[in-house]
């Protein structure tokens, strides 16, 4: 019933969102190429699914180490499909990488078009990359790129292996890469699950200093890769250990975002 409750009013909220956003579409494209203004309301849309929920508590912290009129690479773990709600709490603009199914969901689908994200279909080598050479071009357009470098959420909280393409492409482009580590998100949604977790869960997005991919060449894709995990990985572990475990006490603590 928990779970309904929320995916009803959520779903309720996103049609005059969509619709809103489908309008900020219209009046911007022709002098907005990069899809900044949309990117707004986008960002406030996946905030309030997060903050309507009185039981999630978010904390945001780092967000500077991605500045205005910069462009990055960001890279991050992937526990959850609440991960990209969380993401866009950055508030910040950027493409997604994102598996093309994604782009089918009523609303939140449609929405991830009009804001021009990239779809990837994994198991085509062709699709990739093609994938691949959009996100090369949105990048030399000075827009920043959002990848889940796992390729797909893990079902424990143990990160997977990181695949070596967004590692090359900051190379190849020399463009700083910023690794953002998440936690708490598999408490909310687990993967093949519509089931919400019970109780208060806290949620934490970290954006970690960036690394300048200029200073490595690409014999050296390992390192950096290596490098990006081992920072995400351990400020997952260190968060572990101060964010409270769920818990289904019935006091309610507001959702807040710092």
């Amino acid at each position: 019933m928990y779970s309904a409750i929320y995916w009803l009013t959520f779903g309720l909220i996103s049609l005059p969102f969509f619709l809103f956003n489908l309008t900020i579409f219209l009046l911007t494209f022709p002098f907005d190429p990069k899809g900044v203004l949309i990117s707004v309301p986008t960002c406030f849309w996946a905030w309030l699914g997060i903050t309507m929920n009185p039981l999630w508590h978010l904390e945001v912290e780092g967000r500077n180490n991605i500045q205005w009129g910069k462009t990055y690479i960001l890279v991050s773990n992937h526990q959850s499909v609440y991960d990209i709600f969380v993401l866009f709490c950055l508030f910040r603009p950027f493409k997604w990488l994102a598996k093309k199914s994604l782009f089918k969901i009523p609303f939140i689908g449609w929405n991830m078009s009009l804001n021009r994200y990239i779809p990837i279909q994994r198991d085509s080598l062709k699709n990739r990359v093609a994938a691949l050479q959009d996100c090369r071009k949105w990048l030399r357009r000075g827009v920043s790129i959002i990848i889940f470098p796992e390729g797909t959420r893990s079902e424990t909280r143990e990160m997977r292996i990181f695949h070596s393409g967004a590692f090359r492409l900051a190379i190849e482009e020399k463009i700083h890469l910023v690794p953002i580590a998440i936690t708490g998100t598999s408490d909310i949604l687990q993967k093949h699950s519509f089931l919400l977790g019970p109780g208060k869960i806290f949620i934490k997005i970290k954006v970690l200093p960036p690394i300048d991919a200029s200073q490595y060449d690409l014999h050296q894709i390992e390192e950096l890769k290596e490098r990006a995990y081992q920072e995400i990985s351990h400020e997952i572990q260190d968060s572990s250990k101060t964010i409270p475990e769920p818990t289904e006490n019935s006091n309610i603590s507001s959702a807040s975002n710092r």
